[in-house]
């Protein structure tokens, strides 16, 4: 396991994440690589529940791990330190959602998108996850089960 810290400011472009999120870290496993990342936080954050943007920090940041497009014939894992708030108005606590990650699935916006554009392909999901170098395709496929049903017939 090798360690790298990155020094060009524009390397998250080359990995496809979005500008505004910076790698501070390259870890080289034996199969994959894990890029940890920080972002900026946007100074209006509004409460998903009632609305409000009354809303402070509440404790520390959690660490979440999401699977990323390959990169260079080996895997990508992304991992990333969230903020929890807490909503003022209604009292609910909720972690900062950032628009380049699934909102309920463990991967990057960019994985899931180049999944379900390989569905349209007449791929099998074994071959499928090959490509993107992950091992279980189970959540993708049934929440597209509709749309594999329609594709055999």
């Amino acid at each position: 396991m090798a360690t790298h810290k990155p020094t060009h400011p524009k390397l998250s472009l080359l990995a496809g994440l979005p500008v505004d999120v910076t790698i501070t870290n390259i870890v080289k496993h034996e199969h994959c690589d894990e890029l940890y990342v920080s972002f900026s936080t946007p100074q209006q954050r509004s409460c998903p529940h009632c609305g409000s943007n009354d809303c402070v920090i509440k404790g520390p940041k959690r660490k979440q791990t999401v699977r990323h497009i390959p990169h260079a014939q080996r895997g990508t894992i992304v991992t990333l330190f969230k903020q929890r708030f807490l909503c003022k108005a209604c009292c609910a606590t909720f972690y900062e959602q950032p628009q380049w990650l699934h909102p309920s699935l463990h991967m990057t916006q960019a994985l899931f998108t180049t999944l379900v554009l390989d569905l349209t392909q007449m791929l099998s999901i074994t071959m499928i996850a090959r490509q993107n170098k992950i091992k279980v395709l189970k959540r993708i496929s049934y929440g597209l089960h509709s749309f594999e049903t329609f594709r055999k017939e």
